[in-house]
């Protein structure tokens, strides 16, 4: 098992996948960068930042869902 894996946690009953992330953990972020402030071209750079919504860990609290009937 890879250590990425084994610091991953299983997800359980209580936590369902991250919609934001879809288990990953991490979020691919695009933006610009301009080549200099005199030049009006560039190119688009992208990021990988943890994700806000489960902190990374791929799962959030399962929530209840009232409107079922």
């Amino acid at each position: 098992m890879s250590r990425q894996q084994s610091m991953t946690p299983y997800l359980t009953e209580e936590l369902e996948t991250c919609n934001q992330c879809l288990g990953d953990g991490y979020i691919t972020v695009s933006r610009p960068v301009s080549m200099s402030f005199s030049v009006a071209s560039g190119y688009i750079d992208t990021t990988s930042l943890e994700c806000r919504n489960c902190a990374g860990t791929g799962g959030v609290p399962k929530q209840e869902n009232y409107n079922e009937c």
